[in-house]
């Protein structure tokens, strides 16, 4: 099955080599001042449309039960916010990846918004992105783009350092509900408890200001610790890209007993169309997934609408 590519061009204020060797070398770099004021006054009204609306099938709550805040989190949002459609399409961000991946033709995988509001005390526990993923190969990044000030106290992401090196894959983490329990990969060992022994490990962390990006590495193990402040939210919108070669589609991992989640979204346990659920898609968007699964979709969140 084959793709549809684009070449990137370098942005302004391309990616100093210096930069893209210390992405390599310890899974994640901080680039300052990637995404100026018009692209942030874009996406904050959308991420509060995203957090104070239904969501999408996508959406996860972590607020943990009778703890203040709220920690929530949604995916798949180009196809319902159009300044978030545009910030993937028209942002260096295509830019910067090609640039640190080496590459210049990048796939876009799906977006990520993340917020802890003021008063959170959930954690983002310490895992590996490319786990949860049926994507292989070693050419997967995320972008993770600062909407407010980030502080340690606030909940900066922090990342182990050189743990994309470390040849293992761990298992998901992944709520406790019935998608999770379908997509978590009981074969895998559980990631080590960095939270509990940090000092084995080197951690590093930044704290941003709005614009600013941490770009890591898929296998980076890295977490967070809860909003702390009782004023500053802090709200990341992250997106995933790789290398044409890492995210081949006939080479998407099919289980059809479990379901998969994929660029499409969750697909069904038992779709017969699951196979073509990944159809060739343009350089930055991903593909919709076949008519069974958009109808199981729209079935398992009525009212709503797949675009």
């Amino acid at each position: 099955m084959s793709t549809v590519t684009a070449a990137v061009q370098p942005a302004a204020g391309s990616v100093s080599e210096q930069e893209i060797q210390q992405f390599w070398r310890d899974g994640a770099v901080c680039l300052r001042g990637v995404f100026d004021d018009g692209w942030l006054d874009r996406l904050r009204p959308a991420a509060d449309r995203v957090v104070a609306g239904r969501g999408t099938a996508g959406r996860m709550e972590f607020t943990a039960e009778g703890k203040g805040g709220r920690f929530v989190s949604d995916l798949f949002l180009w196809r319902e916010e159009p300044d978030i459609r545009a910030f993937i399409l028209q942002s260096p961000a295509a830019a910067v990846a090609g640039q640190l991946l080496r590459s210049n033709k990048i796939n876009f995988l799906f977006d990520h918004l993340l917020v802890k509001e003021p008063g959170t005390s959930s954690p983002t526990k310490w895992h590996q992105d490319l786990p949860h993923w049926p994507i292989l190969g070693n050419q997967v990044l995320t972008i993770w783009v600062a909407l407010d000030p980030v502080t340690m106290q606030t909940g900066a992401v922090e990342y182990v350092k050189g743990s994309h090196r470390w040849n293992e894959r761990y298992r998901p983490v992944l709520p406790d509900t019935p998608e999770g329990r379908l997509l978590a990969n009981a074969d895998l060992p559980e990631c080590p408890p960095i939270h509990k022994e940090r000092e084995k490990y080197e951690i590093l962390g930044w704290e941003l200001q709005p614009g600013d990006c941490v770009a890591f590495h898929s296998l980076t193990i890295h977490g967070a610790g809860g909003n702390q402040s009782a004023t500053v939210r802090r709200r990341g919108l992250a997106l995933s890209l790789c290398e044409r070669l890492a995210s081949c589609p006939a080479r998407i991992l099919i289980n059809s007993k479990r379901g998969v989640f994929c660029r499409a979204g969750f697909i069904p346990p038992g779709c017969l169309k699951a196979q073509n659920c990944v159809t060739p898609h343009s350089p930055l968007l991903p593909a919709r997934g076949c008519a069974e699964c958009r109808r199981w979709r729209k079935s398992a969140r009525p009212g709503r609408t797949n675009r």
